[in-house]
């Protein structure tokens, strides 16, 4: 299996959606809605939730969650449900423009109609140690079964779905903190 492991780990998590936050009575957020279903936060001090149904989606949502630092132990296949969750640690880059401090937040990231989950290079016996996920790749043409969504993690760590269609969800689902520390990276 070229090194990926199939991985049907209990899931912990008994969420299988993550719940629309209720706004207090005349509280609004900008939304830039792209399709019926899509909606994209504008304004810096929200927090977000998108949805990505295309590779045109899921480039935004990847933006979002680059440099996310994620415990393997935060990441759970819903297999009865067909979704894929992690629960991750997001650097605040729409709101970085100026310096220190920068802002984290915890978040939700979850992919449906997940028919199958591989792991490679992942720690399980560190289930608190955290990897810094980099990319998310996408190919809907790669396999009969279905499309392919990766992961990629520092120190070459990689979550591979197999998914009937794309469809993703990032909801912001934390408080929001300060940090000095701005995600860096040495060019290639």
């Amino acid at each position: 299996m070229n090194g990926w492991k199939r991985s049907w780990r209990p899931a912990a998590l008994t969420s299988s959606a993550f719940p629309a936050k209720q706004k207090a009575a005349g509280e609004t957020a900008k939304v830039n809605k792209r399709q019926s279903d899509t909606a994209t936060v504008t304004t810096g001090d929200d927090p977000i939730r998108l949805r990505a149904h295309d590779l045109i989606d899921l480039s935004v949502v990847g933006t979002m969650v680059q440099d996310a630092l994620v415990p393997p132990g935060d990441m759970r296949f819903l297999k009865d449900n067909g979704q894929f969750v992690v629960l991750l640690n997001r650097f605040r880059w729409e709101t970085c423009d100026g310096g220190p401090p920068y802002q984290r937040t915890h978040a939700g990231l979850r992919f449906d109609n997940v028919l199958s989950v591989q792991f490679k290079g992942i720690d399980w016996d560190q289930p608190d140690g955290m990897m810094s996920l980099l990319t998310i790749a996408y190919d809907p043409t790669a396999v009969e079964e279905g499309e392919i969504v990766v992961l990629h993690f520092s120190g070459g760590g990689a979550v591979r779905l197999t998914i009937s269609s794309l469809s993703c969800g990032l909801e912001d689902v934390g408080d929001i903190w300060p940090t000095n520390w701005k995600p860096g990276h040495e060019p290639d």
